[in-house]
């Protein structure tokens, strides 16, 4: 089909004039510009054209359509077929479409036609900017979703380098526990062949032990025969002793058996009051025999464990400062302490050589060390089984029990592990060099004499939680500034800490051999616990699970013993310990005080009390303490150290000192204030001269001059100045009239 014939001719209808195409009323306009009207005109005729071209354009575009239905309707009928009624429609409509295309538009369709393009547009024109809308709503959303992933992903890959990290370091640690695996292996091994040799040695120590049985049973036949031989030659030998000690062989002689003989040759015992004496008539010798534990298979199966006091065995201790160095430029002195110990039978309840019953240390200190680990419980359980017969309770020497004895068990863990072998309550210390301080030496500031500033050259310690705990302040206790406060401080190298002494309120001031002191008490807050007094939270080991108030956990500061201390008799000690004791009877006076003359900072007279304790933790994989209560602090024994200085001291301070102060008048004043830092030396010089007189309590407090020369020997009993020590497995007697140092070890 032609489309020439289809579409309209251009300029073949006369248009309109502007008159004609005005569809509303004239109103009363005047137009006097015959220029306006043209341009008027002219933009009308312009804007027809275009109408006319717009509308010619979409009967082009309705046609070409109609021609390509057409024809692929014409192609559908070449392939399947054609149907008469499609095809008749088809024509139909490129004749309508022909018609239309010819036909002329009115200006009531042409407007009609404007308007719905009008119409459409704006449609489209909302839908397209609703969809811009949408879009850049998506846009946003899109874009906080890529900044998230950004972030996830930075994250994921922060998260995967730690882990990467985490998982070499778990490699490491796995290399290192391989190895550590390994050598455990070997000593188990090197353990398991020692203990295999160790069956084979006791075995044969058996067979040896049989055979000597059996040579007793053979002596046992012979005995009668030399029974009455040996009655024979002691009859013979009492006569003769008899003839000796009248000398004279026709005298009649009394009628003393052997043992009466002897006991008048060796002299009679005298019977202390309140202990249990028995007489050893081969020798002669009076051995005290003491229980202190009087329930221990009604401990092990959960009772209470029923303790009694015992003692006192009292020593006369000596110490003395050996100056190592002096720095006057730093102005410090650099010393270590020399302790020296002398038993004491007179002032004591028995001799060193008394058997008394006491906890096995050993036993709890490998038990609290394992933990939960079975293969190590199984290791531990043969050895215990092996060394202690599995008993918690063994019988040792008072002796032992003060100055040590070697554990066996213990002895042989040392080989895989470092642990102390030796267990006693003052293992170690006698004629042994102590720790070694530095403190200032008080030339430049007299405030600062005697504070220490290293121990065992650490300015702090590293045993509790936090660097408050770990501070050293304070003086070694036996010499402080002049004009005290009311606060003084002392560190204490026994318990690894500071202690800190306010004064008593009542009485203001205590003569001590006429001499006015200030008395000052431990402070009540060392004990509490953290939930009273949270500045002791470094003490708690395991905190927050800490001990009730009362008590202070030794394991660090002792090389992992299971041991805490406290007052005696749990004086001041929640009343739960108490409780899980029975024989405890605190008295007021159990504690620790100071009586310091306070303008020089000399101390006259101290008095300690401190009792060792066994923490015993109940463990299933050992019978002994599978039944017992969760936790028990066992009393082991307490020290009771006293320090006096002598009168001579006393009467020279008073001399020097008190009784110028009420003669001399105030416009003096100052020169005192000058002549008391010299004071301070002499006295200490006078107390410790030439260390005949070290008054010294378990080697923390004294009263020495910092630089004093060690006497090979021990002091001599009638120097008037010389000091004693009562040392004693528990003793709640203290003779307040000693002129010396008392230090009363006391075993409950």
């Amino acid at each position: 089909m032609d489309s020439s014939g289809v579409l309209p001719k251009t300029g073949s209808k006369k248009p309109r004039t502007f008159a004609e195409k005005q569809d509303c009323p004239k109103g009363n306009v005047v137009v006097n510009s015959v220029l306006l009207k043209g341009e008027m005109l002219g933009a009308y005729e312009a804007s027809k054209s275009l109408e006319a071209e717009y509308i010619r354009s979409l009967h082009k575009q309705i046609y070409l359509f109609e021609l390509e239905n057409h024809y692929l309707r014409k192609e559908l009928g070449k392939t399947g077929g054609s149907d008469p009624l499609l095809d008749k429609r088809d024509e139909d409509g490129m004749k309508k479409a022909t018609t239309n295309a010819n036909a002329p538009m009115t200006d009531d369709q042409r407007a009609e036609l404007i308007n719905d393009l009008v119409r459409k547009c704006g449609e489209i024109q909302e839908k397209l900017a609703h969809e811009i809308a949408l879009r850049k709503e998506q846009m946003d959303i899109f874009t906080q979703d890529i900044l998230r992933l950004k972030g996830e992903k930075e994250m994921l890959l922060k998260s995967n380098q730690k882990k990467d990290h985490l998982i070499g370091e778990l490699k490491e640690t796995i290399n290192t526990l391989k190895n550590q695996l390994v050598e455990v292996e070997e000593k188990f091994e090197t353990c398991k062949q020692a203990l295999t040799m160790e069956v084979k040695r006791r075995k044969g120590l058996e067979r040896k032990i049989e055979e000597k049985i059996g040579n007793v049973l053979t002596l046992e036949m012979s005995l009668p025969s030399v029974d009455s031989q040996l009655q024979k030659k002691v009859t013979f030998q009492a006569d003769e002793l008899k003839k000796i000690i009248y000398n004279s062989e026709e005298q009649t002689l009394p009628k003393y058996s052997l043992s009466q003989a002897q006991s008048k040759l060796m002299g009679e015992p005298k019977r202390k009051e309140g202990t249990d004496i028995k007489e050893d008539l081969l020798s002669g010798v009076t051995v005290a025999r003491r229980k202190w534990f009087t329930n221990e298979q009604d401990f092990m199966n959960g009772s209470k464990p029923i303790v009694r006091q015992i003692g006192p065995y009292t020593y006369e201790q000596s110490t003395c400062k050996t100056a190592l160095d002096a720095v006057p430029q730093n102005g410090s002195v650099r010393y270590s302490d020399k302790n020296s110990f002398l038993f004491l039978p007179d002032r004591s309840a028995g001799l060193e050589s008394d058997e008394i019953t006491v906890l096995n240390v050993g036993y709890i200190a490998i038990a609290s060390n394992i933990g939960k680990n079975y293969l190590l419980a199984k290791l531990a359980k043969q050895l215990i089984k092996l060394f202690y017969h599995s008993k918690l309770f063994l019988k040792k020497a008072v002796f032992e029990m003060i100055w040590g004895y070697e554990d066996p068990a213990l002895k042989v863990i040392n080989q895989f592990i470092a642990v102390e072998t030796i267990i006693g309550l003052y293992a170690g210390k006698n004629n042994s060099a102590g720790p070694t301080f530095e403190v200032n030496d008080g030339v430049e500031d007299t405030t600062k004499v005697g504070q220490i500033i290293t121990f065992n050259g650490r300015r702090e310690m590293s045993v509790w939680r936090t660097s408050l705990a770990n501070r050293i302040v304070g003086s070694d206790g036996s010499l402080f500034s002049p004009f005290l406060g009311s606060n003084v401080n002392v560190f204490s190298g026994d318990v690894c800490r500071s202690l800190q002494f306010h004064a008593a309120e009542k009485p203001e001031t205590v003569y001590i051999n006429s001499v006015p002191t200030t008395k000052f008490c431990l402070s009540k807050d060392t004990f509490l616990s953290p939930d009273e007094y949270p500045d002791n939270r470094g003490f708690c080991l395991d905190y927050p699970d800490c001990p009730k108030s009362g008590t202070l956990d030794m394991r660090k500061c002792m090389k992992g013993a299971p041991i805490a201390i406290s007052l005696p008799h749990f004086n001041g000690a929640d009343e739960s310990y108490r409780n899980d004791v029975i024989g405890m009877d605190p008295r007021e006076d159990m504690d620790i005080s100071l009586y310091i003359e306070p303008q020089t900072g000399v101390i006259l007279q101290a008095l300690q009390m401190v009792q060792i304790n066994a923490i015993i933790k109940q463990n299933s994989f050992f019978t002994e303490l599978a039944h017992l209560k969760k936790v028990t602090y066992l009393p082991i024994g307490y020290i009771n150290t006293s320090i006096y200085v002598s009168e001579s001291v006393a009467h020279t301070l008073m001399s020097t000192l008190i009784v110028p102060q009420m003669s001399i008048s105030v416009a003096a004043s100052l020169i005192i204030t000058g002549a008391l830092v010299s004071l301070v030396v002499n006295s200490g010089l006078l107390i410790y001269h030439r260390c005949h007189s070290s008054q010294i309590s378990d080697g923390t407090e004294e009263n020495a001059p910092l630089i004093v020369e060690c006497p090979p020997d021990h002091p001599s009993p009638d120097d008037p100045q010389a000091s004693t020590i009562d040392s004693s497995l528990i003793s709640f007697e203290n003779d307040e009239t000693l002129p010396a140092v008392e230090n009363k070890i006391e075993d409950i």
